[in-house]
């Protein structure tokens, strides 16, 4: 994997949970010192593409209510 900043290949996974339809893992850049979160869907075989969208929308959606103590209007810093 390569930072989206920098696009060095010095990139760690400093933290990594698992949930039921997908893993979301916490990554470092030594380089540039960047640090973002993906997230790896697992769709059952046959998953459309569509499906799958419409499933890491609702993921997102989550994450952030989660981030925000579910005021959804409220900024990160």
């Amino acid at each position: 994997m390569r930072c989206p900043i920098c696009s060095s290949e010095n990139v760690y996974c400093i933290d990594s949970r698992s949930f039921d339809q997908y893993i979301r893992r916490r990554r470092h850049c030594s380089d540039c010192d960047y640090r973002y979160t993906t997230i790896e869907l697992a769709c059952p075989e046959g998953t459309s593409a569509n499906e799958a969208l419409h499933l890491l929308e609702h993921i997102i959606q989550f994450s952030k209510k989660i981030s925000t103590g579910g005021n959804e209007h409220a900024h990160m810093q």
